[in-house]
């Protein structure tokens, strides 16, 4: 959590990269899961197809992104499903997006099941029920038990500044929308008037 703080930290000055590291054996661990998933909920027999499948997802757990098979769009951190589909976190929430008000409402006042099934396909998931855990003494409801444990785990590095970046050298979002509100509050010079001085000083 620490690296993650400073990370964030990082990333708010300067232009890089975030590295991850993964577990060889939780991704053997993983595609060892995948195939039996594939066996139990497809009724799967033909070996090379299960392999094929797993191939296709496995680099969305050994690069960190991959697109989605919803949505299309590249998602950091994908999530591989049971199903073997590669989902966004954004679309793995899809089948849970029927908001109820409840008493276990979030800060927001809207209450955000879990998923129950995978929001390709709609297989559904091996929901773990809501009872009291050591890990979890007060589970507000059940979680897909099979999709969470297929995940593997990453361990964080340091914050890697990328000065190849063309981006680093002439470029800067964070900077443009800080001068934009100060222009907007009048404390700063408009683009015409700063470029007014600019074509003034080449005359100098």
């Amino acid at each position: 959590a620490r690296q993650t703080v400073v990370n964030l930290r990082e990333a708010a000055c300067v232009i890089g990269d975030m590295p991850l590291t993964y577990s060889n054996d939780e991704i053997d661990e993983a595609e060892q899961d995948l195939s039996s998933h594939l066996k139990a909920k497809l009724n799967m027999t033909d070996a090379m197809k299960i392999q094929g499948m797993i191939n296709r997802v496995i680099p969305a757990m050994t690069r960190y992104e991959f697109v989605c098979d919803v949505c299309g769009i590249l998602a950091y951190l994908p999530m591989v499903t049971p199903c073997a589909h590669v989902l966004c976190v954004e679309c793995v929430q899809t089948k849970g997006a029927i908001m109820t008000n409840s008493d276990d409402d979030d800060d927001d006042g809207i209450q955000r099941p879990a998923p129950r099934g995978c929001a390709k396909c709609g297989i559904p998931y091996k929901m773990q029920e809501a009872t009291p855990r050591e890990d979890n003494p007060m589970p507000r409801q059940p979680v897909p038990q099979d999709l969470i444990e297929l995940q593997c785990s990453y361990v964080q590095r340091g914050w890697m500044v990328n000065f190849n970046d063309e981006r680093s050298s002439h470029e800067s979002s964070k900077a443009d929308f800080l001068l934009g509100r100060l222009r907007e509050l009048n404390v700063a010079v408009t683009k015409t008037q700063l470029e007014s001085i600019e074509a003034k000083e080449r005359v100098i």
